[in-house]
């Protein structure tokens, strides 16, 4: 039996809950990052993050350069913010997260791709990060048909002149081994359905 979109990408839990007892590193203001982050990798690019906010408060754009980032370069992507409309869309994407989704997600807006469920709560996200300018955290995880999937997903703040977040910098990693393409998570999912998640024709 196939699952359905909604089924994997409607229903999920948080296994490391976002909440204001959270401990962490702090920032160059004293305000602890959030949540601790229980991925050893995406926890160093916290710490260089939070290196960089040390010098500049909310880093600037120029800091996302391949060398400083060449531990995580493929499961990274830089996401553009824009406002009136809020939009978010993929600048560059890496190849992991590219073969994860199995689909070039490279240029594509957040609001042309996933489930409703999904681009609220991406988006809502995002929005939490331009208001806090801090860094935001997240592992969830989602039901298949004979299985769970789940990700680790930090996004972190950057700004471009000074005056705001209009960058980001997105940081994903599945939390299971064995996932790495699409193909492994998406041989239960219906055609038809995954095709309209990412906003192609079935």
């Amino acid at each position: 039996m196939t699952a359905r979109i909604y089924s994997l990408f409607g229903h999920h839990h948080d296994t490391d809950p976002i909440g204001p007892d959270s401990a962490g590193p702090e920032s160059a203001g004293g305000a602890p990052l959030q949540p601790p982050i229980r991925h050893e990798g995406l926890a160093r690019l916290l710490a260089l993050w939070a290196e960089w906010a040390a010098q500049d408060i909310l880093p600037r754009r120029a800091r996302i350069q391949p060398e400083a980032l060449r531990p995580w370069l493929g499961h990274l992507a830089i996401v553009e913010l824009t406002r009136l409309p809020f939009r978010a869309r993929y600048r560059l994407v890496g190849t992991a997260l590219n073969d994860l989704a199995g689909a070039e997600l490279t240029g594509r807006y957040i609001d042309e791709l996933y489930s409703k469920r999904i681009r609220r709560e991406v988006m809502k996200a995002y929005a939490e990060v331009v208001d806090s300018r801090a860094p935001h955290y997240r592992h969830m995880r989602f039901w298949l048909t004979r299985r769970t999937f789940g990700y680790h997903r930090l996004i972190l703040p950057f700004t471009t002149d000074g005056s705001g977040v209009d960058i980001c910098l997105l940081a994903l990693y599945p939390d299971r081994p064995d996932i790495i393409k699409a193909s492994d998570w998406q041989q239960d999912v219906d055609r038809a359905e995954l095709a309209r998640w990412f906003g192609r024709k079935p």
